[in-house]
């Protein structure tokens, strides 16, 4: 994931008192878990959200200190993908997310409008042609030159898709093969899904007279 689309934002942490910094990695011990609890809370029940990518032990942190306060454990299963490893979770771990949080929502005007202009931008030669993937199952004795040969592609390419550092295939093993201008999957329109509410609110939470941007920032009429 990037931040290219403009989809993307980082986050950081909230820290104890002297015990953190900007991008300095969380932990348990340094990491106001009821801050940062909050904040992964509003994002996953007030904003369309698609993903939270964030190391594992801190979503372990964060899980443990939910559960304390009292939030439905059903819920939290849903939320957090280390739990059951659902591939429908919001926050995921990938590598290098030990010191924010990488936000992605969201923008169901500008994916639209992505998803109809593409087709156009390829015909008018403003962008490649997609590269689709089929799947193929490796018999003995097939190498990567034959696959290459037998797809209409080429071994640097198989190699590129499947993360291959030699040309060496074991059979047995299920390659994406890469093939260019192969008929494009229908593409569906964007549909922001419902959010994925907690069926209750723990009561610690629930008495925070929590700001909002007039009170912070004054109403229309006073700024």
């Amino acid at each position: 994931m990037t931040h290219q689309g403009g989809r993307d934002v980082d986050f950081g942490f909230y820290y104890k008192a002297g015990k953190g910094a900007w991008f300095a990695p969380g932990s348990a011990a340094n990491l106001d878990l009821a801050r940062n609890w909050a904040l992964v809370r509003a994002l996953v029940t007030r904003t369309d959200v698609e993903t939270i990518l964030l190391d594992t032990r801190i979503q372990q942190s964060l899980y443990r200190y939910a559960l304390g306060l009292g939030e439905d454990k059903a819920w939290l299963d849903r939320v957090f993908y280390f739990v059951r490893g659902s591939s429908d979770a919001i926050i995921k771990h990938v590598a290098g997310h030990r010191t924010h949080y990488h936000v992605r929502f969201y923008n169901a005007v500008a994916q639209e409008l992505g998803r109809r202009a593409h087709p156009l931008l390829v015909k008018a030669g403003v962008m490649p042609p997609p590269v689709y993937t089929v799947s193929h199952v490796v018999r003995s004795g097939q190498t990567l030159g034959q696959l290459a040969a037998k797809y209409g592609t080429s071994v640097r390419a198989i190699q590129q898709v499947n993360g291959l550092a030699s040309t060496q295939i074991r059979a047995g093993r299920v390659l994406q093969i890469p093939r260019r201008g192969a008929p494009a999957p229908v593409s569906e329109p964007i549909v922001v899904p419902r959010r994925l509410l907690a069926p209750s609110t723990p009561e610690a939470l629930a008495a925070v007279d929590w700001p909002t941007f007039d009170t912070l920032y004054g109403s229309p009429s006073e700024r």
